[in-house]
């Protein structure tokens, strides 16, 4: 009975050490999920405007039907649209063709900014055959701001993403914006 019950206690302590892990691994993946999501429209929006020879564009958007440009600027966590935007004008038109809607994010926050050569926020996107209008750095963090926690997804003018690493030497655990800079939620 007493090895039973110093079994337990010895189970109890490594559950306890193991749970704010386990937690993070949780949050990440919801990020990273999230990320995921986002990558599919902007893979389908290069894809459509190749393929039609059209501009598709992806904007941010709260009502999932027309692009939003109420503040603050770059914060896409409100939800985003993709769409044919067959005049190029970035908004949604009656003759416009809505490809693919995704509500708000909820507790985590996604903002999308451009390059050193083009900084600031971005709120919409323009995709042709040619690739895209902005380079860009799509980071979702936590509500709290931890950067640690920080994921991002980098696109190039091709319209090409990849994951976003921690390049610094010696790592510190966050990862890096287009330009290479650490993250800051």
């Amino acid at each position: 009975m007493v090895e039973l019950m110093v079994t337990l206690a010895i189970l109890g302590i490594l559950v306890m050490a193991a749970a704010p892990n386990f937690s993070a691994a949780l949050e990440r993946n919801r990020i990273e999920a999230e990320l995921k999501d986002l990558s599919s429209h902007v893979k389908l929006a290069r894809s459509e405007a190749v393929s039609r020879s059209q501009t598709v564009t992806v904007c941010r958007s709260s009502d999932q039907a027309s692009c939003s440009t109420a503040a603050p600027a770059g914060n896409w966590s409100i939800g985003w649209i993709t769409f044919l935007d067959l005049n190029g004008n970035a908004t949604v038109d009656t003759d416009d063709v809505l490809l693919r809607v995704h509500g708000g994010l909820g507790q985590n926050v996604l903002t999308v900014s451009g390059d050193k050569s083009d900084p600031g926020s971005i709120d919409d996107l323009q995709f042709t055959r040619n690739g895209v209008d902005a380079r860009a750095t799509f980071e979702m963090c936590e509500d709290d701001g931890d950067d640690t926690m920080a994921r991002a997804l980098i696109m190039e003018r091709t319209g090409r993403l990849m994951w976003s690493t921690d390049s610094d030497n010696p790592r510190n655990n966050i990862v890096d914006d287009i330009d290479g800079d650490d993250l800051s939620c």
